[in-house]
């Protein structure tokens, strides 16, 4: 059996991609083992996380869980409350009946997710979980090549599976002519780790891992998730993508399970961008009607398609905005109607809007949104959005930092004309601290009108080359 033992683990080790079963005592994935109290059919999902078939007794777990660290929750649900870490912030309330590796043996039925976490031991403002892991306990074997059952929201019947991931939705544009393209590799790693969402409002950043952002903040991760976006419609070869491939839209299956509990990310600042990436991706190359009608902008799930708008009557009309907190808003006037603009809450609260470039996180959510606003162009995937003031306001931010509209040839009618950093704005250079990423810039200038001729085309005419 020992021997039967190694060889599960060795393949799961150095092979997460590749789904097998065997017999096993515990599991263990990224540094957690469950322990169970016999030998049970074990088994991998196609991105190396682990299921068991039960009922299954469940004797220990390690690290050792402990009061207010190293938790363990049985099928979380949205929201604050937490039963991983008393450490984590006094948003994000720790209930210690929720940790139940603290009331071992326990029975778990089928059709459950075991979300365990690693606690760093030193008490830290972000990232005090290190690591979450998921293992999930069916009745029965998945199908072989079967995507994991989402954590919350799961779909324990596994419609989803390596068959029905079509590589010819992503397109191969050649690496070789872009810079700082990210290495594939380090991707690879960053994704195999659980990107556990629960806590859809902004303290959800406490409860991320450095894996997600070193800081826990949604533009960090949406710079991490555009990076995989892009990647993946470069010309490396299906091979090559699958590893990469696979966790990403194991991830967007994630973000689908929460939604269709009726979770949605707010458009609240900069915090709950870059979760649009990875289910844009599982819908596109899942080829799935439920999941692309979760992408639209009617179905307004995503903080990048709530916070893009264009500037309608009701907008003019808003003044007075909100000025409580000292921020500067200009308003918005007849010249600017049909503009594609951004909004830090458009959605939840309009009055928070203003027609400036320097209004707050502007710089920092318009800097993020080239990546999949590029990624969905090239992949087809404009017309099943319908959203298209997404597209043609990522366009307009980063041809104002660009200095484009400085050229009357990108001039669109609703910019003065001037180079960067003047203009309808308090202060020189307002995207200085957030530029849009070397990689995305480049990927969206070199590649916005190469996309599919079922996609209506970008704002600017077609034939209007960029060098």
């Amino acid at each position: 059996m020992r021997s039967h033992l190694f060889l599960a683990f060795f393949l799961l080790y150095f092979f997460p991609g590749l789904p097998c079963s065997f017999s096993a005592t515990s599991i263990t994935r990224h540094g957690t083992t469950w322990v169970f109290d016999k030998e049970y059919e074990s088994g991998t999902y196609l991105n190396g996380d682990p299921w068991v078939v039960g009922p299954v007794t469940i004797t220990a777990i390690s690290p050792l869980p402990e009061t207010g660290k190293n938790g363990s929750v049985l099928n979380p649900s949205i929201g604050r409350e937490q039963g991983f870490d008393n450490r984590v912030s006094p948003y994000n309330s720790y209930i210690d009946e929720l940790n139940i590796g603290k009331a071992l043996p326990a029975l778990l039925e089928p059709s459950s997710s075991l979300i365990s976490s690693i606690s760093n031991s030193t008490e830290t403002t972000w990232g005090q979980i290190n690591t979450f892991s998921v293992l999930t306990i069916l009745s029965e074997p998945p199908p072989s090549g079967a995507f994991r059952p989402a954590y919350i929201g799961g779909d324990f019947s596994h419609p989803w599976k390596e068959q029905d991931v079509s590589y010819e939705s992503l397109a191969t544009f050649d690496k070789s002519k872009l810079s700082n393209v990210p290495i594939l590799s380090d991707l690879e790693q960053q994704f195999s780790f659980l990107w556990y969402e629960q806590d859809l409002t902004w303290t959800g950043r406490y409860l991320h891992t450095p894996y997600q952002a070193n800081n826990g903040y949604g533009k960090d991760m949406a710079i991490k998730t555009g990076d995989a976006a892009l990647s993946l419609n470069l010309n490396y070869t299906n091979e090559q993508k699958s590893t990469l491939l696979y966790n990403f839209i194991q991830y967007g299956i994630d973000i689908y399970g929460i939604i269709t509990m009726g979770g949605l990310w707010y458009d609240t600042g900069g915090h709950n961008v870059g979760r649009f990436s990875p289910l844009l991706v599982a819908a596109i190359c899942l080829d799935d009607p439920q999941m692309k009608s979760a992408i639209t902008g009617s179905a307004a799930k995503f903080s990048e398609l709530r916070q893009t708008f264009y500037v309608s009557q009701n907008d003019i009309d808003n003044a007075p905005y909100y000025s409580a907190d000292g921020r500067p808003r200009l308003a918005y006037t007849l010249d600017d109607l049909g503009k594609p603009d951004w909004g830090e809450t458009h959605t939840d609260n309009s009055k928070r809007d203003g027609n400036n470039w320097d209004s707050f996180y502007r710089d920092i959510c318009g800097s993020v949104l080239q990546a999949p606003a590029i990624a969905a162009l090239v992949m087809g995937a404009r017309e099943i959005i319908g959203h298209d003031a997404f597209f043609d306001y990522a366009q307009r931010h980063l041809y104002y930092r660009e200095g484009f509209f400085a050229n009357p040839q990108f001039y669109n009618g609703y910019d003065d004309g001037d180079s960067y950093g003047e203009g309808n704005t308090t202060k020189l250079a307002p995207f200085k601290f957030n530029e849009t990423p070397a990689f995305h810039r480049d990927f969206f200038l070199a590649h916005e009108h190469n996309v599919p001729s079922t996609s209506p085309p970008p704002s600017p005419p077609s034939d209007l080359l960029i060098d």
